[in-house]
């Protein structure tokens, strides 16, 4: 699904259900997008593969046999962010990006994150929303 929010940034989010040609259709369409929140990408000795362009976001000193199911893809042009580690494991990722528009900057956080259907909501989604609303982030 791509969406352009009211300040204009676009955005992807997907799911690519860990394949590989997934992979390769997201880095073509990606180009028109700033920021990709991206869901089961391929992965193989627990590091995403097949993303080559722009910046790839995710937890990466995972054990081999426990893949990152959550990442964020940020398009070349995208520099101003960090990653909230404190908020980020396999399954949920986290990052502050600064934005300039019409010449004031916005701080605002950008979650990816895999849920299984099985389980509750993660606790860290409260947690971010919790920082955010301690930071005045949006």
């Amino acid at each position: 699904m791509q969406v352009k929010n009211k300040k204009g940034l676009k955005f992807l989010q997907i799911n690519l259900h860990h394949d590989k040609d997934a992979n390769t259709n997201f880095c073509n369409i990606a180009s028109d997008c700033k920021v990709g929140l991206i869901t089961e990408p391929y992965s193989y000795d627990g590091k995403i593969k097949l993303i080559n362009t722009g910046q790839l976001i995710y937890k990466d000193n995972l054990d081999k046999y426990d893949y990152p199911r959550a990442c964020i893809w940020l398009h070349s042009s995208v520099k101003n962010y960090f990653m909230l580690n404190d908020y980020c494991d396999r399954d949920f990722v986290a990052i502050k990006l600064s934005l300039t528009i019409n010449n004031k900057i916005h701080n605002t956080v950008m979650c990816s994150v895999y849920m299984d259907k099985n389980k509750n909501l993660p606790t860290k989604l409260q947690k971010i929303i919790s920082y955010c609303d301690q930071n005045n982030l949006d």
